[in-house]
């Protein structure tokens, strides 16, 4: 199984004067817990961000679709203007026919709270992650 974290920001949406930008993640934050031999798997374009050494990679929407696995983990920022973008990029026709996301497998996650790579997040996750698995997404709610 593979997957693609997003964010606002592992997808990361970042809203910037009036400019939104899109941010794959590789080995930073919430992927170093979710990238494993025994875990997920990253997907190919994924695999290059990696293989590259880069911590994460800005894409356009419209490259989404090559990146995206079969199942994505967005965090979303606590900026209301980010939200908002991360909003209006969930209700669009792009997002809505990922399979992740017509399949009920995205996971949404605050991103002050998730996005770290440190031990205490880990153990977090490792306890989180049964939970998220088991349930359908609903793009509205962030944990």
């Amino acid at each position: 199984m593979n997957f693609v974290t997003f964010v606002n920001y592992a997808i990361r949406l970042v809203q910037t004067k009036n400019e939104s930008r899109l941010f794959v993640m590789g080995m930073s934050g919430l992927s170093t817990g979710l990238y494993h031999a025994r875990g997920f798997q990253p997907t190919e374009p994924i695999r290059k961000v990696l293989s590259d050494g880069l911590g994460y990679k800005e894409i356009s929407t419209e490259e989404l679709p090559f990146y995206a696995g079969d199942r994505i983990f967005m965090l979303i920022p606590g900026n209301a203007v980010s939200r908002q973008t991360a909003e209006v990029m969930m209700q669009s026709s792009l997002w809505g026919n990922l399979p992740a996301v017509r399949n009920g497998l995205v996971h949404v996650l605050e991103a002050e709270r998730w996005n770290y790579g440190d031990a205490h997040t880990l153990v977090k996750l490792l306890n989180l992650l049964p939970e998220l698995l088991l349930s359908t997404s609903t793009s509205k709610t962030a944990l």
